[in-house]
């Protein structure tokens, strides 16, 4: 996010960590893989070099470790995920004076501050775009459409919908199941119901891929 890059710049960083930061934050709601860090850095960077700078934000305490799923045979051992600081987030936020102040106005279609053309080839050269319907900066493969919907909209976004709609439940084994309503073939079990809500948001991951790749609809959720 522009807003929070900036912010970023106050800090004593190297700007490689700057930007895996800011594309963190664009993504809160879930765990980047190392991968997906990496579609956004520019052409030639090492996947390596992103690991690297990823385990030093972690050091640092600037970056999350996402508990994965478990271990098995089937699956293998699922690659790990990363997540900003919210502590971090809510430094800025705090900064700032106006919690969410940036995604509240590009919601209702406001620009906060005028985004200077540096940012703007800066996003391109990264294939970051603004997300058509809620305005937060995000990679350009994280965008579709919405059947029915005026506006595209991006994973981030849909996740967090799906996330207010998702019911949890008990097992008799003491597992935690997760459910969304309006996604009925989106299921996940987990131990515990943080890990669940991870293996959930992969799920959802999965489900939109085979859509897209199948051509098949996908519904818009909370009026999207």
């Amino acid at each position: 996010m522009v807003s929070f890059r900036k912010y970023l710049d106050s800090r004593d960083y190297p700007d490689s960590l700057k930007d895996i930061l800011a594309k963190l934050a664009a993504h809160r709601e879930l765990g980047l893989k190392v991968d997906d860090v990496l579609s956004s850095r520019p052409p030639g960077t090492k996947r390596d070099t992103v690991h690297d700078e990823l385990v030093s934000g972690v050091k640092k305490g600037l970056i999350n470790i996402v508990e994965s799923p478990p271990y098995t045979k089937e699956r293998g051992r699922p690659p790990k995920r990363y997540q900003l600081n919210p502590t971090l987030w809510n430094e800025y936020q705090i900064s700032e004076k106006t919690p969410e102040k940036m995604e509240q106005g590009y919601a209702m279609g406001i620009s906060l501050r005028a985004e200077r053309k540096e940012n703007q080839e800066k996003m391109a050269a990264e294939g970051m775009v603004h997300c058509p319907s809620c305005g937060n900066p995000t990679h350009k493969s994280d965008i579709f459409h919405l059947s029915g919907a005026e506006k595209d909209s991006c994973l981030t976004e849909y996740v967090r919908a799906a996330l207010r709609r998702a019911r949890i439940e008990t097992m008799e084994d003491g597992s935690i199941r997760i459910t969304v309503e309006g996604l009925k073939d989106v299921t996940a079990i987990g131990e515990t119901e943080d890990n669940c809500r991870n293996n959930l948001i992969e799920e959802i991951r999965k489900w939109i891929a085979i859509r897209l790749q199948k051509g098949l609809d996908i519904s818009p959720l909370d009026g999207q």
